[in-house]
């Protein structure tokens, strides 16, 4: 995670604590502290224009060299936070004055003290310590712009400040400066670092009721009890057991303040945000927005280094248009599932995975999970709990079981996907899923012959070491965002996202290879250049007799117990039809086969379709029927 992502998850994280607090504190009808005590310890509030005027004149690095130390403005904000009661009228003024240090200000600071404020109460300063500060600021020539009498607090220390010449007091010797840094860091003594770490951790999980388990958003991870501690441990929270009534668990989920978030389970919605409200309640939503920013887009020719290898991958034009089409549809259309899956199908270094790499940087490489392709199926399967799936080099497979457990997820319904991983119950999450398979294998999938799901497209290879290298230094230094802002320009109007894909020249390669293996092996007796070319009539009888002496190159195939249906499916493949007409041939009575005029076949007698027979098979070289 970069720098600059880590600043804003923090911004984020502490403006959620903040408002969180209030949300908190209006369902109870007020804030409440730590203490269970009320804001301000019951104490009068003032008019929001007393705490603007007293804090527009109270200095802070405007006109001195150094702003005030962390202790004056740590008082300082309490004050404010104690006459505004906590109000954001109050934040916004308290931040503004902290704003005018600008070497020390830290907003998330600013938002993390006034969280802790809200759950342990200032109950001594308040306006009168923000109108004793203006007034030696302004040499006593600052007055309160509205009515309301002063009211003024710990005027002890007010004794012990003595006349400060206008100035707030210095930090205190050997004490740290205001924090420029992340929450919970320099909040000086006391139990001040304990609350920041305790809010913050707070801020980063949403507890999922349904699973009894912790959601961190940062990580994108679930955590129980167990691992929660130690997180909390890690994040310095400090003074809880660890279980227990007192335990950092039981404190967060039953925290009188609610500070913590609540969830009924988990969801997967593209495009929207952290909380879903689904039918089952609210629900944590597993997918985060991207970190790339898009620039460009289709008019300025910026992503011509990618357009280049798109084009040497995928030669064949109108497969080339369909995947481009595909991959700018999903970012434009984020949470709208496309019914089949993309196959690339090439040798290796051909350049899949470089082509595919800008768009799953658009996508959000975070709402990807990658499983190699032996590892599909099994008993748990928590990869499918994302937006994107990438089935990486399928292997070579002869069976149907790859096939159905990736086609089962490719369209909708079911509208939900049952997910179960280890140690967690099983749950749904709306089936939005997305796939692309790379496979160095024509015969990776064993596809049907009328296959809806698979759009499969052949790759060729794209480029050398040199071009490959010279793409990736142009893709780490802008072209990611480039891609990212052509396919989002895209006009992806003609896309239909529930289209059959058509049977492009790789899939027939694919749905033949991938057949089994009785069954390949009669289709290519009758294709283009088999033995049995120009055969319009066969029995099926014919057909295991060759296999089992090993014609043509049958092999062990013939074996499989298998065979017979195998063949049958085979004919009907191929446009094969029986006529019905039985005829007398051997110790058997096997019905005959037209691959064409079958109607006409089907009327003649017996004897003169059997003699048709013969002088067909006069057409198959080294038969010898």
């Amino acid at each position: 995670m970069s720098e600059d992502v880590e600043r804003t998850l923090d911004a984020e994280l502490g403006a959620f604590a903040l408002e969180l607090q209030g949300m908190a504190a209006a369902q109870k009808g007020g804030r409440v502290g730590a203490n269970g005590a009320a804001p301000g310890g019951g104490v009068e509030q003032a008019p929001i224009e007393d705490v603007v005027a007293a804090l527009a004149v109270i200095p802070n690095g405007d006109g001195w060299d150094d702003g005030c130390g962390w202790d004056d403005w740590n008082t300082i904000g309490m004050a404010a936070w104690h006459a505004t009661g906590g109000s954001a009228d109050g934040y916004e003024a308290w931040s503004a004055w902290s704003g005018r240090c600008a070497d020390k200000h830290d907003e998330l600071a600013c938002q993390e003290r006034w969280t802790h404020w809200g759950r342990s109460p200032p109950a001594r300063v308040g306006i009168g310590k923000l109108a004793i500060l203006a007034k030696r600021a302004t040499r006593g020539a600052w007055r309160q712009p509205s009515a309301a009498p002063e009211k003024e607090f710990d005027r002890d220390e007010e004794a012990m400040e003595g006349d400060a010449g206008g100035v707030p007091r210095a930090r205190r010797p050997g004490g740290a400066g205001r924090s420029g840094g992340s929450l919970g860091a320099d909040v000086g003594e006391g139990d001040g670092e304990e609350l920041s770490a305790f809010m913050r951790l707070a801020a980063r999980v949403v507890y999922v009721k349904g699973l009894h388990r912790f959601f961190d958003v940062v990580d994108r991870t679930m955590m129980d009890e167990a691992r929660l501690c130690v997180e909390a441990g890690r994040m310095g929270v400090e003074g809880f057991a660890v279980k227990g009534k007192n335990g950092v668990v039981a404190q967060l989920v039953g925290h009188p303040g609610g500070v913590l978030r609540h969830a009924q389970g988990v969801t997967m919605r593209p495009g929207q945000g952290l909380l879903v409200q689904e039918e089952e309640g609210v629900c944590v939503n597993l997918w985060r927005p991207t970190e790339l920013v898009p620039k460009g887009g289709r008019g300025d020719a910026s992503a011509i280094p990618w357009e280049a290898h798109a084009a040497r991958l995928i030669p064949n034009e109108k497969d080339r248009r369909r995947v481009l089409d595909r991959m700018a549809f999903a970012l434009q259309y984020p949470g709208v599932k496309i019914n089949s899956a993309l196959v690339l199908l090439g040798g290796q270094g051909t350049g899949k995975d470089t082509f595919l790499d800008p768009f799953w940087a658009a996508v959000g490489r975070h709402n990807l999970s990658v499983v190699p392709g032996l590892q599909v199926g099994g008993d748990f399967n928590e990869y499918m709990q994302s937006a994107w799936l990438l089935i990486s080099e399928m292997p070579s497979f002869r069976k149907r079981s790859s096939y159905e457990e990736i086609k089962a997820v490719l369209t909708t319904p079911p509208d939900k996907l049952r997910i179960n991983t280890k140690g967690v119950s099983a749950y749904q999450i709306p089936n939005v899923l997305n796939v692309i398979v790379t496979t160095n294998h024509e015969d990776a999938i064993a596809l049907a012959d009328d296959d809806r799901r698979f759009d499969v497209v052949e790759t060729a290879k794209a480029g050398d070491d040199e071009h490959f290298a010279e793409l990736y230094a142009w893709l780490d230094h802008g072209g990611r965002e480039a891609v990212m802002g052509w396919l989002l320009a895209r006009d992806v109007a003609g896309f239909n996202p529930k289209a059959a894909p058509p049977m492009s020249r790789a899939k027939a390669v694919m749905t033949r290879e991938a057949e089994p293996a009785a069954m390949g092996w009669a289709r290519g007796l009758w294709g283009p250049d088999g033995p049995m070319s120009g055969r319009v009539l066969v029995t099926l009888d014919e057909l295991v007799e060759l296999a089992r002496r090993g014609y043509w190159g049958a092999g062990d195939m013939a074996r499989g117990h298998r065979l017979i249906a195998q063949l049958q499916k085979a004919l009907v493949a191929d446009t094969w039809r029986t006529t019905g007409v039985q005829i007398l041939e051997a110790d058997g009575r096997p019905r005959v086969w037209a691959r064409e005029a079958v109607e006409l076949y089907a009327q003649m007698e017996p004897k003169l379709l059997r003699t048709k027979l013969e002088e067909d098979r006069k057409r198959s070289a080294g038969s010898e029927f």
